[in-house]
């Protein structure tokens, strides 16, 4: 607790007082047991701008804490003022609408009283039209978040799609599932093919290196005694004398 204070102080945080009691907190037969855990701090440029400020505590209610009730006293509302927005001129449009307006609106009297009369008007208009355009933006963010979404998901999709063919060919169990590096995958399954292919296959003394006709050989025996593949005892010993 005196590190808490301590760390108050360090930040000149303000601790106003407290009415309607002296605990936020109680416990045991009787309330036997009470301190003052809540609390509102607040900096002294907070209270400077909100000078009457005050908290108070409530009952309990279904809780061992007290409810605090936090007042700022009575606000004075003060009225807006007109201020011209530099993002109405970057709007596709609003030169022409202005003038479109200006041109409709009705004064009489004075040069001067039916300049203020028209004045008054368009920034009736220009507030309407500004509250109509920041509730676009609103919806225009919210289409365009939504469409990013959906976006990053189907991206998603298609990073998993991809990676799925090239991890189905590589043996490389120690892999983890999820790994981006699609390139390393091509390339342990090229070797793969690589390894497993025959180049050059010797029959009776014959080297035969075309891939069609080293595939009949393999597939087709001519069935004579001398055949390797023949002898079913041997074909292993025979595949193991083979260059690739």
């Amino acid at each position: 607790m005196a590190d808490f204070n301590q760390c108050i102080n360090d930040l000149e945080f303000l601790d106003p007082p407290l009415s309607g009691g002296s605990y936020t907190w109680r416990r045991g037969q009787n309330h036997s047991c009470a301190t003052r855990i809540d609390r509102f701090l607040f900096s002294s440029q907070w209270v400077e701008s909100f000078s009457k400020i005050s908290q108070s505590v409530l009952p309990q209610l279904g809780s061992d804490h007290n409810p605090i009730l936090l007042s700022c006293g009575d606000w004075k509302h003060r009225k807006s003022y007109f201020k011209f927005e530099n993002w109405w001129l970057k709007e596709e449009g609003f030169i022409d609408k202005v003038k479109e307006w200006w041109s409709s609106f009705n004064a009489t009297g004075r040069p001067d009283s039916q300049l203020a009369s028209k004045l008054s008007q368009l920034k009736v208009k220009l507030k309407e039209w500004s509250k109509a355009n920041k509730n676009n933006w609103k919806e225009r963010k919210d289409l365009i978040l939504s469409q990013e979404i959906q976006l990053v998901l189907e991206f998603e999709e298609v990073s998993r799609n991809e990676e799925i063919t090239p991890r189905q060919r590589s043996r490389e169990q120690w892999i983890k599932n999820g790994d981006k590096n699609t390139e390393y995958f091509h390339r342990m399954a090229n070797a793969h093919r690589r390894f497993n292919s025959i180049d050059i296959l010797k029959v009776e003394g014959a080297e035969v290196t075309r891939s069609l006709r080293i595939g009949d050989l393999i597939s087709h025996s001519n069935g004579t005694p001398r055949s390797p593949l023949k002898n079913r005892s041997g074909w292993k010993d025979y595949l193991k004398r083979m260059k690739y």
